[in-house]
C-alpha cells in the first residue's frame, strides 16, 4: 500500500539520502552519503575524503534462476526523502519492496519484501580502498557475484561505513523497529507547513526543498562552532559565503534557529581584519583566500523582520559590519571610488560568465550593487539597536556609492547598467547582474522603466520562456553553460524583490509564478531540484553544459547540481510568498 500525502516521490538520479544535523550529530570528517541512481534504481554511496570510496547497491529481483535488475514493468516509490526511501519494484504477478531509513550518521537501517519473487541487493564497490560498506543481513544469503537473496518473509538490514562498524550496526538493528524509525523519520513531513493551494505538485516540491534543505545541514565541527549549511553534502561538502547566506531565508521554514545559524557559521570563520573567505571548512586548511558577493546584512535583518530578535542583530552587526568595511577598504585596487573583483569568475560566485573573459579589473555592477544594498541594511540594524551614528555612517556611504554607480555605470546608449574599466572602456558584455541596481534601489525610475521594459521584458534579450537566462539572447556569448546562459534561481529572486521595490507587481509575479512552475516541472521528471536550468524550457537540468562539457551523472567532472539548497530555499520564499503557507492538519505519519 502507497503512503498517503504529497511526500516527495519521483524517484531519479542525485537525490540525497544521508543523515541530518537536524536529527543528530554528523560527521564532516568521514562522510556517509547516499544519491539514489535511476537505472537501475538503488543508492550510491560515497564516504571518506582522501581517499573517496564509492559503492552502489542496486534493488533487483530473483525469479526462479532468473535475476531482475532493470527494466521493472512497475517502479512506484512510496517516499524519496533526505532519510527515508520506500520503493515497490515488479511485473506483472510479482513485486519486491525495499525500505531504508538513516538510523546515525553512519548506519542505515531497512527492510525487503517479496510477493513471487524474492528481493535482492546487487552490491558493486565502484571504489575500495581499505575496507567495504558491508550489509548484514542476518537471513540473506550472498552468492559470489555480491548478490544478497532476501527470504519470501521481510527481513530487516542493516548498511553501515565500514567493515569495523559491522557489531555496532548489529547491535542497532536487534534494538530498533525500522517501522517505528520510518515513521518518526516522516514526521518531519508532518510538521511542516504547507502551501495554501490544491495543486499536489506544488505541495509536495515545497516539501521537497524542505527535505533538501534538511538533508544539507551538518553539525558543529572543528572550527565552525554551530551547525552550517553546504550548497550540497557531495562532492561540494564544504560552506560558502552567499550561498549560506541564502540558505537563511527558506531554512526559516524548516528551523528558525537554523536560518540564523546560517549566519552565525559563516561569522565564525572571519579573520580578525574582517574578511571572510568565499568557500570554508570545519578544517581551516580548506578556507580559500577569496570572498564573495556581501549579502549578510540583507539576510539577517530578513530573520530579524520574521523574528522581531533583536539579540541576533546585536550579536552579528559588528561582524558585518567589519566585514564589509574590510571590502571598502581592499577591494578598489583601480581607486575609480568603486570596487573591483580579485579573481576572474569564483568570487563573484558567476564562476566561467563571459563578463570574465578578458579579465576581471574592472568595477563590477553586482559588487557595487551588492555592497549598496549592505550598506542600507547595516543602516536599519545599527539603528534597531541604537546605535545612531553608525546608522548616519551607512547612510552617507550608501549615498556615495549609489551616486558612483548612477554616473560610471549607467550606459546611456545602451540603456543599462555595465561593468566598466579604469580607462573608461566598457566590458561589453550583456548579463543578469546587470538588473542588481533594481534589487538594491540605486536607479531612478526612469532608468528602472528603460531596463524593465527594453531589456528585461524584452523576447530578444531576457524574456525567454523560463527567464531570466544568465547572459542575453543578444549577446554572442550566450550558450548553455552554467553562467554563461542558463536560469538561475537566486538571480531570479533577486530580480522579483527589485520589481516589487519599484512598483512592478504584476511582473513581479509572474516571473515568481514561472520560476515555481518550471521548478516543479523538473522536480516532476527528475526527483530533484537543481542548480540551474535551460531558459528555453527543452533541455533537462541534467543534461545541461557545466564549465565546458555536458557531463553525465557520474564520470567526468562535476555535473550540474542535484538537491541544491539555495534553489530549494528561494523555491520555499516564492511559494510562501505566492501562496501563503498554513500548519499542517496533523502532526503524525500515518500508520502502516
Amino acid at each position: 500500500m502507497k503512503l498517503e500525502g504529497p511526500y516527495p516521490r519521483v524517484w531519479g538520479n542525485g537525490q540525497f539520502f544521508v543523515f541530518s544535523a537536524l536529527d543528530g550529530r554528523t560527521d564532516w570528517r568521514n562522510p556517509f552519503v547516499g544519491q539514489t541512481v535511476g537505472d537501475p534504481p538503488g543508492i550510491l554511496f560515497h564516504s571518506g575524503v582522501e581517499p573517496a570510496r564509492e559503492f552502489k547497491i542496486s534493488f533487483a529481483a530473483l525469479l526462479g534462476d532468473s535475476l531482475h535488475t532493470q527494466e521493472f514493468r512497475k517502479v512506484e516509490p512510496s517516499v524519496v526523502g533526505p532519510d527515508v526511501l520506500e520503493i515497490e519494484l515488479g511485473g506483472d504477478r510479482w513485486q519486491v519492496g525495499f525500505r531504508l531509513v538513516f538510523y546515525d550518521r553512519k548506519t542505515v537501517l531497512g527492510t525487503a519484501t517479496g510477493t513471487g519473487a524474492l528481493p535482492c541487493m546487487v552490491l558493486r564497490a565502484a571504489t575500495r580502498v581499505g575496507g567495504h560498506f558491508p550489509v548484514i543481513t542476518p537471513s540473506a544469503v550472498e552468492d559470489e557475484s555480491s548478490v544478497l537473496v532476501f527470504d519470501r518473509e521481510q527481513k530487516d538490514l542493516a548498511i553501515c561505513m565500514d567493515e569495523g562498524q559491522v557489531e555496532d550496526a548489529e547491535r542497532v538493528l536487534q534494538s530498533t523497529s525500522v517501522s517505528s524509525l520510518f515513521a518518526q523519520r516522516l514526521n518531519f513531513y508532518h510538521s511542516l507547513p504547507r502551501p495554501r493551494t490544491d495543486d499536489e505538485s506544488v505541495i509536495s516540491t515545497f516539501l521537497k526543498a524542505c527535505a533538501v534543505m534538511k538533508a544539507n545541514v551538518e553539525s558543529p565541527c572543528g572550527s565552525i562552532g554551530t551547525r552550517w549549511t553546504t550548497p550540497d553534502r557531495w562532492p561540494h561538502r564544504h560552506m560558502w559565503l552567499w550561498d549560506s547566506a541564502l540558505h537563511s531565508i527558506g531554512s526559516f521554514y524548516v528551523d528558525r534557529e537554523l536560518s540564523k545559524d546560517c549566519i552565525r557559521s559563516v561569522l565564525t570563520k572571519q579573520r580578525k581584519d574582517g574578511f571572510i573567505p568565499h568557500t570554508m571548512a570545519p578544517d581551516s586548511r580548506y578556507d580559500s583566500n577569496m570572498t564573495q558577493p556581501p549579502l549578510l546584512a540583507w539576510t539577517s535583518w530578513l530573520i530579524y523582520q520574521r523574528t522581531r530578535d533583536a539579540s541576533f542583530i546585536s550579536e552579528v552587526y559588528p561582524k558585518i559590519s567589519s566585514y564589509l568595511k574590510w571590502i571598502m577598504a581592499n577591494m578598489d585596487k583601480l581607486r575609480t571610488g568603486l570596487l573591483q573583483w580579485e579573481h576572474p569568475g569564483p568570487d563573484s560566485g558567476m564562476d566561467n560568465s563571459p563578463r570574465f573573459d578578458e579579465g576581471y579589473e574592472f568595477d563590477a555592477v553586482d559588487l557595487n550593487c551588492f555592497v549598496a544594498n549592505e550598506m542600507e541594511h547595516l543602516g536599519r540594524m545599527a539603528r534597531s539597536i541604537g546605535r545612531g551614528s553608525d546608522a548616519e555612517y551607512w547612510v552617507e556611504a550608501r549615498r556615495d556609492i549609489a551616486s558612483r554607480i548612477e554616473r560610471r555605470l549607467w550606459r546611456q546608449e545602451k540603456g543599462l547598467y555595465y561593468d566598466r574599466r579604469g580607462d573608461g572602456s566598457w566590458v561589453d558584455v550583456m548579463t543578469v547582474d546587470h538588473f542588481l541596481p533594481l534589487f538594491c534601489g540605486v536607479t531612478s525610475r526612469e532608468r528602472a522603466e528603460i531596463m524593465v521594459r527594453n531589456h528585461l521584458l524584452n523576447p530578444e534579450e531576457f524574456l525567454t520562456p523560463f527567464p531570466v537566462p544568465s547572459v542575453s539572447l543578444r549577446d554572442d556569448h550566450f550558450e548553455l553553460d552554467m553562467w554563461r546562459g542558463p536560469t538561475w534561481i537566486n538571480y531570479n529572486y533577486l530580480i522579483i524583490l527589485g520589481l516589487k521595490r519599484y512598483g512592478y507587481d504584476e511582473e513581479a509575479s509572474s516571473l515568481a509564478r514561472r520560476t515555481i512552475d518550471e521548478i516543479v516541472r523538473w522536480r516532476k521528471v527528475g526527483g530533484s531540484i537543481y542548480e540551474f536550468y535551460d531558459p528555453f524550457s527543452q533541455t533537462a537540468p541534467w543534461r545541461l553544459k557545466r564549465k565546458g562539457k555536458v557531463r553525465p551523472w557520474r564520470g567526468d567532472g562535476i555535473p550540474v547540481i542535484t538537491d541544491f539548497f539555495w534553489s530549494s530555499s528561494l523555491l520555499a520564499d516564492l511559494v510562501s510568498q505566492t501562496y501563503g503557507l498554513e500548519r499542517p492538519k496533523r502532526a503524525d505519519a500515518p500508520k502502516r
